[in-house]
């Protein structure tokens, strides 16, 4: 199992998300990657954060934490998914992507890759969430489960999560 984070920053009804070239065209996503082997989790959002858009997040939440399985893939992927609502430093596009804010309102859903546009409103409103996902490639992906958890069973569970 690859584990890995996936991070949202929204501000005053705005949230950041990044435009990435995939064969489908360019989709929007959140910013992420893989944890190095002995990297906390924590850390981990906070330098692909760093590394991709230029900004420092700070206090990041965990909210989310998915299981992806691809037909095409021999492991499966373990995404634990942050949310902040703070930065320090100027946004820069350092990577392959180029990051714009969106009105949470005028979100186009249609547009965003993969298994996030299935959890990204639960987020923005504030929920915690597990779910299980499927599909045959990353951009054929299918819900199986996805369930909203109060916050109070969530911290419970977080504890075990390093």
């Amino acid at each position: 199992m690859k584990t890995e984070c996936l991070s949202i920053i929204y501000q005053r009804k705005k949230v950041l998300l990044g435009r990435e070239e995939t064969y489908r065209g360019k989709e929007l996503t959140g910013i992420g990657g893989y944890v190095k082997r002995g990297e906390r989790i924590e850390e981990a959002a906070i330098r692909q954060v760093e590394e991709q858009a230029g900004i420092v997040m700070l206090n990041p939440e965990r909210v989310g934490r998915i299981r992806l399985s691809l037909s095409t893939e021999s492991f499966h992927h373990l995404v634990h998914i942050f949310r902040a609502e703070d930065f320090v430093g100027k946004l820069d596009n350092l990577e392959a992507r180029s990051f714009n804010w969106f009105d949470i309102a005028e979100i186009p859903y249609e547009q965003i890759r993969g298994h996030e546009q299935y959890w990204l409103p639960a987020l923005l409103e504030g929920k915690y969430f597990t779910g299980n996902f499927f599909g045959k490639n990353s951009h054929s992906i299918h819900p199986r489960k996805i369930k909203l958890i109060d916050e109070g069973e969530w911290r419970k569970s977080a504890k075990d999560w390093k």
